[in-house]
């Protein structure tokens, strides 16, 4: 080996000592910075699948109150076509077997924070829900009180409007979580409810009463 063969051998061999002392220098910064990562990535991943189950959960108890709503007007609804078909007769209305409220307790408190794994449809049905409970509930009240009855015309407006709410709130419900538009006519719901004739025909007969300013029924 000549001379400068040999100085080549040497700058190489110091320059491979240098390469390998930076490495096991920067070894331990690399280390560090790939837990770190993988610790990021971990907790990242970790915090996700809790807020995707957390939203499955709410989601969940969304399904539930909407069926809750859905399963009360089934009975709320006979009971006001029942009464519609006494104050139709200008009957005496003795008592009533009505809740107090229609409750949507979960959908109020959790719809918010799923709206944004809801598709449109659903959010405006969903809406539409909450909207038609409170102002059925509101109605429901009045329609409760026996002073009500005193003007049994005005009474008769609330108790129609009611069964129209009832009506919407029941169809609505029965579509939001499912896969296809429910497409039924409103006879197949009332056949459902198990609401009869007589109890439908004094229904329309109050709504048309209305229109023509207590002149049908002179309540």
């Amino acid at each position: 080996m000549d001379f400068d063969s040999f100085n080549q051998c040497l700058a190489y061999i110091e320059f491979s000592k240098e390469e390998k002392s930076l490495t096991v220098k920067f070894l331990p910064i690399i280390g560090t910075l790939f837990g770190a990562l993988i610790g990021f990535f971990l907790n990242y991943f970790s915090s996700l699948s809790k807020e995707n189950k957390a939203a499955n959960n709410k989601i969940l108890c969304c399904k539930e109150d909407v069926y809750r709503v859905r399963d009360s007007l089934q009975s709320i609804l006979k009971e006001l076509f029942r009464i519609a078909g006494l104050i139709s007769k200008q009957e005496s209305l003795s008592g009533h077997n009505l809740p107090t409220n229609v409750s949507s307790l979960f959908l109020s408190e959790y719809f918010a924070d799923v709206a944004h794994k809801l598709n449109s449809e659903q959010r405006f049905q969903i809406q539409r829900i909450l909207e038609d409970v409170k102002a059925l509930n509101s109605l429901l009240s009045i329609i409760q009180q026996r002073e009500s009855l005193k003007d049994k015309f005005t009474y008769s407006l609330k108790l129609a409007n009611s069964i129209v709410l009832g009506l919407r709130i029941y169809t609505t419900c029965k579509q939001v979580f499912n896969d296809e538009k429910v497409n039924r006519a409103e006879s197949e719901d009332l056949a459902e409810l198990g609401i009869d004739q007589s109890e439908l025909g004094a229904f329309f007969a109050l709504k048309e009463n209305g229109k023509n300013h207590n002149k049908n029924l002179n309540l």
